[in-house]
């Protein structure tokens, strides 16, 4: 997490080498030519690594993005199901508490929505 500066907290009092201390550090990670080759690594084509990078972490967020889209849906499916039970368990409550006012082999029956206001009948 960053402060109100924009600088990542320091652990144990020293700063970490190696790792990023700002947004703008982060962002610069991004750049083909910030992340270096590890020690004792010949230089070769570093361009070509960053590049790499770069491509793997847009497929890393690519189905990232996607889990969160099917996540949505399925959320939202769940919603609409969550609604729709809960519509049904209004119906038995009012049926039920109903039962001695409506007569045996009744195909409709007409009840008050007491729990709406005014108690409108349904």
């Amino acid at each position: 997490t960053f402060n109100d500066a924009g600088a990542a907290p320091i652990i144990g009092g020293d700063e970490s080498p190696g790792l990023p201390s700002s947004r703008s550090e982060v962002a610069a990670g991004l750049n083909p030519g910030f992340i270096g080759r590890p020690e004792g690594q010949p230089d070769g084509d570093a361009a070509s690594g960053a590049d790499d990078r770069v491509v793997a972490l847009g497929a890393i967020l690519e189905a990232a993005s996607e889990r969160g889209r099917r996540k949505a849906v399925a959320l939202e499916k769940e919603q609409r199901k969550a609604v729709e039970v809960e519509g049904l368990s209004l119906w038995a409550e009012l049926v039920t508490a109903n039962l001695y006012r409506i007569p045996e082999g009744a195909q409709e029956v007409e009840v008050e929505n007491w729990a709406a206001e005014g108690a409108p009948p349904i």
